[in-house]
């Protein structure tokens, strides 16, 4: 029997379809030694969710033990060079899922910045970094792993996560950021970070601000998160880069031109004035802030906004 099984590279998606479940972690490197050109030793191999470093032992682990066919791998390279930014596979990831990306871009000295418009369902944060880790209009995780995954964290990382930063207890926090109507903000942006060692930078259109969550753990890579106020999409380089050096400064320029073009058209909500309307005891709230409140002490997650 042969394993298929798919690596998401810093080349993008590359295909594995000669290997056994019987062979080898070691057959495994040396074929994505292989394929993309880099010594065996420099390899890191994850996979599962969350990922785990698929380590050899002594007498060679067999793949089957590890993973199945359909499973998509994590292969990076160990080196403390600053990475360069995938290329992604030659697909058009602006007819993933449905969406569409945005029809204005930003150049900023040949950088070519993008916005891939996510669905307004409540999992738009989520959504918008599985887009921009996986670069390649492929998801490799769904908005419930992440909630999960952030779950578990607060859990094993109590005196990190109390009360007083989550807003309420841990098994509270639980429930409400496993229900796949409640929002993702800084807290969940701030565990992604960490988890996948990665930057999360958030571009707040009205502000033209960019919080950068992870920015102190010496990341060498990020991802660009668009945000207008209530909702939150994914920026990425044309045609197939979202995942950055964290030192690209043309980048980050580009994003924030990009942020300043919708501004000028209005295209985002001013958290100062917008309201928000419970649709199930009827309270009428004042920005995400008081929704985010009001769904942690009473359960209610169906907002609406309202004209003020």
């Amino acid at each position: 029997m042969t394993l298929r099984l798919r690596a998401k590279t810093s080349e993008g998606l590359i295909s594995l379809d000669v290997l056994s479940p019987s062979d080898s972690i070691l057959d495994l490197r040396k074929l994505l030694s292989q394929k993309l050109s880099v010594d065996t030793g420099s390899l890191v191999i994850k996979c599962g969710f969350p990922p785990k470093v698929l380590v050899e032992t002594e007498n060679g682990s067999e793949l089957g033990v590890y993973v199945k066919s359909g499973d998509t791998l994590i292969v990076e390279q160990s080196s403390k060079k600053e990475p360069v930014a995938s290329n992604g596979v030659k697909r058009k990831i602006d007819e993933v899922n449905g969406a569409s990306t945005n029809s204005i871009g930003a150049n900023s000295n040949a950088v070519s910045i993008s916005r891939k418009v996510i669905p307004a369902d409540n999992s738009c944060l989520f959504n918008s970094f599985c887009f921009a880790y996986s670069h390649t209009g492929e998801n490799l995780f769904t908005h419930q792993q992440l909630r999960d995954l952030i779950a578990s964290t607060v859990a094993a990382k109590r005196s990190k996560y109390p009360p007083e930063v989550l807003g309420s207890d841990v098994t509270e926090y639980q429930k409400f950021i496993r229900n796949p109507q409640s929002w993702g903000g800084a807290i969940e942006a701030a565990i992604l970070a960490d988890h996948f060692e990665m930057e999360v930078r958030i571009v707040d259109v009205q502000t033209n601000r960019v919080d950068k969550f992870g920015c102190s753990e010496n990341f060498l890579q990020c991802v660009y998160l668009l945000y207008d106020g209530i909702h939150y999409d994914a920026l990425f380089q044309a045609p197939h880069k979202s995942v950055f050096c964290v030192s690209d400064q043309q980048v980050e320029q580009a994003c924030i031109k990009f942020a300043e073009g919708l501004k000028k058209l209005n295209k985002f909500t001013n958290l100062a004035s917008f309201s928000l309307r419970c649709m199930i005891c009827n309270e009428l709230l004042k920005g995400q802030s008081d929704a985010q409140k009001h769904a942690m002490s009473t359960k209610h997650i169906n907002f609406r906004e309202v004209g003020t």
